[in-house]
């Protein structure tokens, strides 16, 4: 099978990462039939194609990765060409599809899952705070329709501009801060929503999660709401956050990997390096199928999914990965699993 990753230029420490990742999992499934070809893609669509050819020339029967979509684009016409599926490492969805697989982590199973949680939970109004990225209007819109359809209500949404230096005018507006009276701030009243998603992560995330509260959107009367980009140990550096809750994979699994890789290799790998060691064991489990290696879509879009170092995950046949997540709570000390993933999928894909 072919590895296409950026082993080289901006990115290199993360591919190196990856590729390390997917040797790790070859060497855990203990199958020494599957030949890895790890090729160079630089992080640059036309070099990952040629990365693909190369492999392709060499027997490739599958191809791993590439991280981009911009690269999926330009491989994907090269893997169709000779019948051969790829599953890529991207989050972006709207490159699924005629044999290219994206495993990456999609917003869409993440909203839905921490909309029906806060659902459960009593929350009957929702309101969102987003930057306004394409990646802040795609989480909003999955909002929206995962709201409409567990029968609730959307009361508000606002974008900030993430290029801006300082958002507060536009938390101070979307608190209403100006026409609630003293009485209802200090009450945590006069706010027409309970749950509020924040799409946001890293050092910006820190930077607004402490303006809510200035301006009395009080953490202990509406819930805070996050995506996996909250799946970081930043998040507990704002105590502010600490009750809100995401949606990510159990960590149970990951921290056996991630124990394993530091052992094996010395250092805490990145986040991403799991999609190139599940992406690996699955690889290794088709190849080891009865009659021979199926690389095939209906082998990979099996209904049962599959168990990996991010929990369980399947394939649709439309190319998009569905996930089971887990409902994490911040805690001062680290995550809280308050709701676990599911152990199962429904035997229907959709």
């Amino acid at each position: 099978m072919a590895l296409l990753l950026p082993l080289s230029g901006q990115q290199q420490k993360l591919g190196e990462a990856m590729l390390n990742a997917a040797e790790l999992a070859l060497e855990d499934a203990g199958n020494d039939k599957l030949v890895l070809l790890p090729k160079d893609t630089r992080g640059k669509p036309d070099a990952a194609a040629a990365a693909a050819s190369e492999a392709l020339d060499e027997g490739a029967e599958l191809i791993l990765g590439p991280l981009l979509a911009s690269s999926v684009q330009t491989v994907q016409p090269v893997a169709s060409a000779v019948g051969v599926n790829l599953i890529s490492f991207s989050s972006d969805q709207s490159v699924a599809g005629d044999g290219a697989f994206v495993m990456g982590f999609l917003p869409r199973d993440q909203v839905r899952r921490i909309v029906q949680y806060a659902v459960s939970d009593g929350r009957t109004r929702f309101a969102i705070l987003a930057p306004d990225t394409p990646y802040g209007r795609l989480v909003s819109d999955e909002t929206e329709a995962a709201v409409a359809d567990n029968g609730v209500f959307m009361s508000k949404v606002a974008f900030y501009d993430p290029a801006a230096p300082d958002v507060t005018a536009t938390v101070r507006a979307f608190a209403n801060y100006d026409s609630r009276t003293k009485i209802e701030k200090e009450a945590g009243e006069g706010l027409d929503f309970d749950a509020v998603m924040l799409p946001e992560g890293g050092l910006r995330l820190l930077q607004v999660a402490p303006l809510l509260p200035f301006f009395d959107i009080d953490p202990g009367k509406v819930l805070y709401l996050g995506t996996g980009l909250w799946d970081s140990p930043v998040v507990h550096r704002e105590p502010n956050l600490v009750g809100g809750v995401f949606a990510a994979p159990a960590p149970e699994a990951r921290q056996a990997f991630t124990a394993k890789y530091k052992q094996v290799f010395g250092s805490t790998p990145p986040r991403l390096a799991t999609l190139a060691y599940d992406a690996a064991a699955l690889a290794a489990l088709l190849s080891g199928k009865e009659g021979g290696p199926d690389f095939s879509q209906q082998a990979i879009t099996d209904e049962n999914g599959f168990l990996g170092a991010d929990g369980l995950l399947r394939f649709k046949e439309s190319g998009i990965v569905e996930r089971g997540l887990a409902v994490l709570r911040v805690e001062r000390a680290g995550f809280l699993v308050v709701s676990p993933a599911q152990s199962r999928f429904q035997a229907a894909l959709n």
